[in-house]
């Protein structure tokens, strides 16, 4: 066997794979698809149980007279921090001055702006702020 017949059998080879590297192509990205499908799957899973895990914690709460107030802390902090004049910080103090103009909506959107949260969290934190300073 010399070169040429060596350089046409690869030549051969070569010929053969290009036919089917489109078909290649298509499985890899079928395998890397399922991967994701599956990453998918684990995540919603994981949702669907810290659902039922916050489902039961608020049973017990509530079977235990205990109310839950996810913002409690930090606001008490706030309400802390106002009564000693000047103290608050740049982002709360915008939220106090506008819950004190009566101004809702903008205390919710300068609370999300810096805090980079939804806007029902928002909304809660904010109303629990202005429940403390009323």
């Amino acid at each position: 066997m010399d070169a040429t017949e060596i350089l046409e059998g690869i030549q051969a080879i070569m010929d053969g794979c290009a036919s089917i590297m489109p078909t290649i192509i298509a499985l890899l990205a079928a395998l890397w698809a399922l991967g994701q499908l599956s990453k998918l799957t684990e995540i919603s899973q994981f949702k669907e149980r810290l659902l039922r895990i916050e489902d039961k914690v608020d049973l017990i709460l509530e079977q235990s007279g205990i109310e839950y107030q996810p913002f409690r802390a930090a606001s008490r902090e706030i309400a802390r921090e106002l009564e000693q004049e000047g103290t608050v910080g740049a982002e709360e103090a915008v939220i106090v001055k506008a819950l004190r103009k009566g101004e809702k909506i903008e205390a919710i959107k300068a609370y999300r702006d810096f805090a980079g949260v939804d806007l029902k969290a928002a909304k809660t934190f904010v109303e629990e702020i202005e429940m403390r300073l009323s």
